[in-house]
Protein backbone atom coordinates (compact mmCIF):
# COMPACT_ATOMS: atom_id res chain seq x y z
CA UNK A 1 0.00 0.00 0.00
CA UNK A 2 1.43 3.10 -1.09
CA UNK A 3 1.55 6.22 1.48
CA UNK A 4 -1.56 8.29 0.16
CA UNK A 5 -3.77 5.00 0.47
CA UNK A 6 -2.75 4.67 3.74
CA UNK A 7 -3.25 8.10 4.55
CA UNK A 8 -6.80 8.09 3.19
CA UNK A 9 -7.91 4.88 4.63
CA UNK A 10 -6.42 6.15 8.51
CA UNK A 11 -8.86 9.18 7.54
CA UNK A 12 -11.97 7.14 6.26
CA UNK A 13 -11.25 4.89 9.19
CA UNK A 14 -11.14 7.92 11.62
CA UNK A 15 -14.21 9.43 10.17
CA UNK A 16 -15.84 5.88 10.89
CA UNK A 17 -14.92 5.53 14.31
CA UNK A 18 -15.97 9.40 14.99
CA UNK A 19 -19.11 8.70 14.11
CA UNK A 20 -19.92 5.19 15.61
CA UNK A 21 -18.54 7.59 18.40
CA UNK A 22 -20.89 10.18 17.89
CA UNK A 23 -23.70 7.54 17.55
CA UNK A 24 -22.45 5.58 20.98
CA UNK A 25 -22.62 9.09 23.00
CA UNK A 26 -25.49 10.40 21.50
CA UNK A 27 -27.46 7.30 22.47
CA UNK A 28 -25.93 6.58 26.09
CA UNK A 29 -25.77 10.10 27.03
CA UNK A 30 -27.39 13.07 25.25
CA UNK A 31 -30.60 10.93 24.60
CA UNK A 32 -31.33 10.60 28.09
CA UNK A 33 -30.15 13.91 29.16
CA UNK A 34 -32.54 15.62 26.79
CA UNK A 35 -35.67 13.31 27.65
CA UNK A 36 -34.46 13.95 31.45
CA UNK A 37 -34.85 17.89 30.10
CA UNK A 38 -38.21 17.46 28.86
CA UNK A 39 -39.58 15.18 32.01
CA UNK A 40 -38.35 18.41 34.34
CA UNK A 41 -39.88 20.74 32.15
CA UNK A 42 -43.41 18.49 32.17
CA UNK A 43 -42.61 18.33 35.87
CA UNK A 44 -42.00 22.48 36.71
CA UNK A 45 -45.12 22.83 34.58
CA UNK A 46 -47.44 20.70 35.96
CA UNK A 47 -45.97 21.98 39.42
CA UNK A 48 -47.14 25.35 38.21
CA UNK A 49 -50.54 24.16 37.60
CA UNK A 50 -50.57 22.77 40.95
CA UNK A 51 -49.78 26.06 42.93
CA UNK A 52 -52.15 27.82 41.05
CA UNK A 53 -54.64 25.41 42.07
CA UNK A 54 -53.29 25.77 45.67
CA UNK A 55 -53.08 29.34 45.91
CA UNK A 56 -56.79 29.37 44.82
CA UNK A 57 -58.17 27.17 47.27
CA UNK A 58 -59.66 29.70 49.55
CA UNK A 59 -61.44 30.53 47.08
CA UNK A 60 -62.25 27.28 45.45
CA UNK A 61 -63.86 26.34 49.10
CA UNK A 62 -65.30 29.39 49.31
CA UNK A 63 -67.46 28.64 46.43
CA UNK A 64 -68.13 25.18 47.16
CA UNK A 65 -69.67 25.82 50.37
CA UNK A 66 -72.05 28.06 48.77
CA UNK A 67 -72.89 25.86 46.62
CA UNK A 68 -72.82 23.05 48.88
CA UNK A 69 -75.37 25.19 51.08
CA UNK A 70 -77.44 25.78 48.22
CA UNK A 71 -77.70 22.46 47.64
CA UNK A 72 -78.63 21.29 50.81
CA UNK A 73 -81.54 23.72 51.19
CA UNK A 74 -84.85 22.44 51.80
CA UNK A 75 -86.90 23.13 48.47
CA UNK A 76 -90.31 22.46 49.50
CA UNK A 77 -92.41 20.47 47.07
CA UNK A 78 -95.14 22.88 46.90
CA UNK A 79 -95.07 24.30 43.56
CA UNK A 80 -97.61 26.88 44.09
CA UNK A 81 -95.77 28.56 46.73
CA UNK A 82 -92.00 28.23 45.33
CA UNK A 83 -92.89 29.87 42.13
CA UNK A 84 -94.58 32.58 43.83
CA UNK A 85 -92.08 33.18 45.79
CA UNK A 86 -89.79 33.40 42.34
CA UNK A 87 -92.14 35.73 40.72
CA UNK A 88 -91.61 38.02 43.89
CA UNK A 89 -87.67 37.82 43.27
CA UNK A 90 -88.04 39.02 39.87
CA UNK A 91 -90.27 41.59 40.45
CA UNK A 92 -88.25 42.87 43.42
CA UNK A 93 -85.31 43.06 41.04
CA UNK A 94 -86.70 44.98 38.70
CA UNK A 95 -88.14 47.05 41.12
CA UNK A 96 -91.79 46.60 40.59
CA UNK A 97 -93.96 47.78 43.66
CA UNK A 98 -97.30 45.81 43.84
CA UNK A 99 -98.33 42.86 41.17
CA UNK A 100 -101.49 41.72 41.28
CA UNK A 101 -101.28 37.91 41.01
CA UNK A 102 -104.17 35.27 40.76
CA UNK A 103 -104.63 32.16 39.45
CA UNK A 104 -102.50 29.13 40.16
CA UNK A 105 -104.66 26.22 40.36
CA UNK A 106 -103.40 23.46 38.82
CA UNK A 107 -104.51 22.19 35.47
CA UNK A 108 -103.69 18.23 34.91
CA UNK A 109 -102.29 17.76 31.45
CA UNK A 110 -100.64 13.89 31.12
CA UNK A 111 -98.38 13.70 33.22
CA UNK A 112 -97.48 17.13 34.25
CA UNK A 113 -99.28 19.76 35.91
CA UNK A 114 -100.06 23.29 34.99
CA UNK A 115 -99.81 26.45 37.11
CA UNK A 116 -100.95 29.60 35.22
CA UNK A 117 -100.96 33.03 36.80
CA UNK A 118 -102.36 36.17 35.64
CA UNK A 119 -100.45 39.21 36.78
CA UNK A 120 -100.92 43.29 36.42
CA UNK A 121 -98.58 45.77 37.33
CA UNK A 122 -97.32 49.22 36.06
CA UNK A 123 -93.70 50.07 35.03
CA UNK A 124 -91.84 51.97 33.37
CA UNK A 125 -89.81 51.45 30.01
CA UNK A 126 -86.85 50.55 32.05
CA UNK A 127 -88.07 48.07 34.63
CA UNK A 128 -90.07 46.35 31.77
CA UNK A 129 -86.85 45.32 29.54
CA UNK A 130 -85.55 44.65 33.28
CA UNK A 131 -88.46 42.19 33.42
CA UNK A 132 -87.36 40.74 30.46
CA UNK A 133 -84.48 39.86 31.02
CA UNK A 134 -85.10 38.39 34.36
CA UNK A 135 -88.12 36.13 32.96
CA UNK A 136 -85.71 35.56 29.88
CA UNK A 137 -82.77 34.12 32.68
CA UNK A 138 -85.25 32.57 35.03
CA UNK A 139 -83.59 29.36 36.66
CA UNK A 140 -86.75 28.22 37.05
CA UNK A 141 -88.83 26.69 34.41
CA UNK A 142 -91.69 29.07 33.54
CA UNK A 143 -93.35 30.06 30.11
CA UNK A 144 -94.83 33.69 29.16
CA UNK A 145 -98.53 32.67 27.41
CA UNK A 146 -99.45 36.00 26.89
CA UNK A 147 -98.32 39.46 27.36
CA UNK A 148 -100.40 42.89 27.37
CA UNK A 149 -98.79 45.83 27.08
CA UNK A 150 -100.40 49.20 27.22
CA UNK A 151 -98.97 52.75 27.55
CA UNK A 152 -99.85 55.44 30.14
CA UNK A 153 -97.77 57.74 29.24
CA UNK A 154 -100.55 60.52 28.56
CA UNK A 155 -101.03 60.79 31.81
CA UNK A 156 -97.84 59.42 33.77
CA UNK A 157 -94.84 57.54 32.61
CA UNK A 158 -95.81 54.32 32.68
CA UNK A 159 -96.93 50.60 31.07
CA UNK A 160 -99.44 48.95 32.39
CA UNK A 161 -98.55 45.04 31.46
CA UNK A 162 -101.26 42.21 31.89
CA UNK A 163 -98.82 38.92 31.87
CA UNK A 164 -99.84 35.25 31.79
CA UNK A 165 -97.20 33.07 32.93
CA UNK A 166 -97.36 29.12 33.72
CA UNK A 167 -95.13 26.08 34.75
CA UNK A 168 -95.68 22.63 35.07
CA UNK A 169 -94.62 20.40 37.59
CA UNK A 170 -94.32 16.36 36.87
CA UNK A 171 -97.03 14.63 38.89
CA UNK A 172 -98.32 11.50 37.00
CA UNK A 173 -101.78 10.16 37.52
CA UNK A 174 -101.31 7.41 39.46
CA UNK A 175 -102.44 4.24 37.08
CA UNK A 176 -106.17 2.29 38.64
CA UNK A 177 -105.66 -0.75 39.74
CA UNK A 178 -107.02 -3.31 36.96
CA UNK A 179 -106.78 -1.00 34.14
CA UNK A 180 -104.00 -2.17 31.75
Amino acid sequence: MDKRTRVLAILALTAACGFVLDKAVGAVILDPLKKINEDLAATETQIKKANTALNNRDAVTKNWTKIRDRLDQVRLPDVHTNFMAHLNEIFDKTGIASADISGGQPVQQGDFKEYIFDTKFKLTWAQFVDLLVELHNSKEFLKPLKMNVQSQYEKEDVLVVDLRLSTIEYAPVPVKAGAK
